[in-house]
């Protein structure tokens, strides 16, 4: 998808990349791709729950010990809205049938998992002067079309994380 696509494109302009997710063999193959289509060891995989923000942090602090830096943190992950346990059709339903647990597991996912990479790739960046944090978000026609709750709930949400975060970490040098 677009995480997989980025870090191609990233590695092929000669950055280094880490691909984290609750997936790890889908992270280490891919990530073996990666090195292999630029001819480096260029790109680390890792396992990592992005609900539990001091995993966030020991993804931070693996990334530096591999790389020696960081510069950029790209927010990616989502909850998917297919897959075992949903109906065939995804949890794009109305909002009196939606599961409560898979709106719960969105909203910490895709919110509250994005909050804690952001703000672990801040404490980074606040001690080494600066850095960017990039959240990746959806359409706008997706935020309010029906049927689209919780994945557009969430990801109007990323849009207002960021405006404040920006804002938040502008005088720190954090973009």
């Amino acid at each position: 998808g677009l995480g997989l696509s980025m870090a191609t494109a990233q590695a092929q302009c000669g950055a280094s990349v880490v691909l984290a997710s609750v997936d790890y063999d889908g992270c280490a193959a891919s990530a073996a791709a990666i090195s292999d289509s630029v001819g480096a060891d260029c790109a680390l995989p890792l396992k990592l729950n992005i609900t539990d923000l001091e995993a966030c942090r020991a993804a931070i602090a693996a990334t530096v010990e591999k790389f020696g830096r960081l510069d950029a943190v790209f927010n990616n992950a989502r909850r998917l809205m297919r897959g075992p346990g949903l109906p065939p059709g995804g949890n794009s339903l109305p909002l009196h049938v939606t599961d409560p647990e898979s709106y719960a597991e969105t909203i910490m996912v895709n919110v509250v998992g994005a909050c804690f990479m952001a703000r672990a790739a801040a404490e980074h960046f606040r001690s080494v002067g600066g850095g960017k944090i990039v959240n990746i978000s959806t359409s706008r026609r997706n935020f309010s079309r029906a049927r689209n709750s919780p994945y557009g709930v969430s990801k109007a949400a990323v849009e207002a994380e960021t405006i404040i975060w920006s804002g938040d970490l502008v005088e720190e040098n954090i973009t």
